[in-house]
């Protein structure tokens, strides 16, 4: 159960569309994905663009939703319900913090968080919950329409973002700053988040650019590889990988997180493998029993070379106001020789 729900946080923040969230859900994890294509179909070689850090406003997906229950930007909105750990992050960081009165189960950051009253999940908000709480704003994901609409329905204001990108994340900042009256905590919030990723770039410029393959999700301790599912070229995970100064291994799919077998590895051929992974996927083994199971790919350079890394920390694959922490880790992981 553990690792299923573990799979359905990492599609929520990398999935193209709620599609892809519902189809991952149906699947029994770990093991092969019903109807699941071989990496010669979902990861065709090629390149990968380079992004600088982006502007917020600039191509934006963080919106309200129109017509009635829709947010009056600047309002002095005082009990607010978090229906994501990267909204509730981002709140915190704004300074509304004392202005939350709900959040779901998976949100444990900061620690102050975790004392707001549960209301669900992203995948199930407990509606009845949310209504006692008498909230006067309801902040989401804005993949759910669905959802988006229920609370509509209840007469509920709705602030609806998304955060599958760095510009997602961005424009998200900018949009709940705006209409939660903390338009200037916002853009001081951005101006830092902008010079984290300059430093970056900086540091990286003029290296190579080693073949990285993200890896969100497998069965652990079996001794071998068998299917897992990789990041794909489109959303949060690419985007930090590209900051880092690497090109995904598997660079262009259908979807946000195919599915590949040990031969696909193989044909991959990646310079490095990062297994990515809660801190519950990973209690009770240390990284070399985890990393264990690529030993039987010994033609695949990254084992060749011994360039096999776990990264396990808490709330780091969050798509929110943190999210540098997982560019600068992969950063030096991917360029051990950069003066870090």
């Amino acid at each position: 159960m553990r690792s299923k729900w573990w799979l359905l946080a990492i599609v929520a923040t990398v999935a193209a569309c709620s599609l892809l969230a519902k189809a991952i859900l149906r699947r029994s994890l770990p093991g092969a994905a019903e109807g699941s294509s071989s990496v010669a179909n979902s990861c065709p070689m090629a390149g990968v663009s380079s992004q600088g850090a982006p502007q917020a406003g600039a191509n934006s997906h963080a919106t309200s939703v129109p017509g009635e229950g829709s947010p009056q930007g600047g309002r002095s909105y005082r009990r607010i319900v978090s229906l994501s750990p990267s909204i509730t992050e981002t709140l915190f960081a704004l300074g509304l913090g004392d202005r939350v009165v709900g959040v779901t189960r998976y949100c444990r950051w900061p620690p102050e968080a975790q004392r707001r009253t549960l209301v669900g999940g992203y995948l199930d908000p407990n509606y009845e919950a949310i209504v006692a709480l008498q909230p006067d704003l309801v902040i989401l994901r804005g993949e759910k329409d669905a959802f988006v609409e229920g609370f509509r329905r209840l007469g509920l204001e709705v602030l609806a973002v998304r955060h599958q990108s760095v510009a997602d994340i961005f424009s998200a900042i900018e949009t709940i700053g705006r209409t939660c009256g903390a338009a200037q905590q916002a853009e001081g919030l951005l101006a830092d988040l902008r010079g984290r990723l300059e430093r970056l770039r900086v540091k990286t410029a003029g290296l190579g650019r080693p073949r990285v393959l993200l890896v969100v999700e497998r069965a652990l301790g079996t001794g071998t590889i068998q299917d897992a599912y990789v990041a794909g070229a489109d959303g949060f995970l690419n985007d930090m990988l590209d900051l880092a100064g690497g090109q995904n291994a598997c660079p262009k799919t259908t979807v946000g997180v195919p599915v590949v077998s040990a031969e696909g590895v193989m044909q991959m051929n990646p310079d490095v493998i990062i297994d990515l992974m809660s801190p519950e996927r990973a209690a009770g083994r240390s990284h070399a029993q985890l990393l264990a199971d690529w030993k039987p790919l010994a033609n695949v350079a990254a084992v060749r070379t011994g360039r096999l890394y776990v990264i396990d920390d808490e709330g780091i694959l969050v798509p929110g106001p943190r999210f540098y922490r997982l560019a600068e880790r992969l950063a030096r992981l991917v360029h051990p020789e950069a003066a870090w």
